[in-house]
C-alpha cells in the first residue's frame, strides 16, 4: 500500500514538473522529488533494518524516533566532515622552478 502512495506522489510530481512554466518552478519540483525519494528510501531502510512494525501507533512512534535519530547523526557527521575539510591545507606543495 505504501509503495502505491509513493508511486502516486512521484507521478504527481512528474506531472507538476511537466506543467511548470518557468525554470524556477521546475527546479523546485526536482528538489521536492529528490527530497521525497531520499526520505522514502532512507526511511524504508531504517524501518527494515530495525524490524519496526508500522501498523501500530507505537511502531510509528518508534520508527519516527529511529529515523530522526539517524538523520541527526547524518547531519552531525556531515558537520564534522565539512569542518575537517575546511581546516585542511589545500594549497599543496607546488614549487615553481625558474
Amino acid at each position: 500500500m505504501v509503495n502505491w502512495v509513493v508511486i502516486a506522489i512521484l507521478v504527481f510530481l512528474v506531472l507538476l514538473f511537466l506543467k511548470a512554466k518557468t525554470m524556477q518552478h521546475k527546479a523546485y519540483a526536482i528538489l521536492i522529488t529528490i527530497m521525497l525519494i531520499f526520505f522514502y528510501l532512507t526511511g524504508a531502510k531504517i524501518i527494515a533494518e530495525n524490524n519496526v512494525d508500522i501498523k501500530t501507533f507505537n511502531g510509528i512512534v518508534t520508527a519516527g524516533e529511529l529515523y530522526f535519530s539517524w538523520l541527526g547523526h547524518v547531519l552531525q557527521n556531515t558537520k564534522v566532515l565539512v569542518g575537517n575539510a575546511v581546516k585542511m591545507d589545500w594549497k599543496g606543495n607546488i614549487t615553481i622552478e625558474k
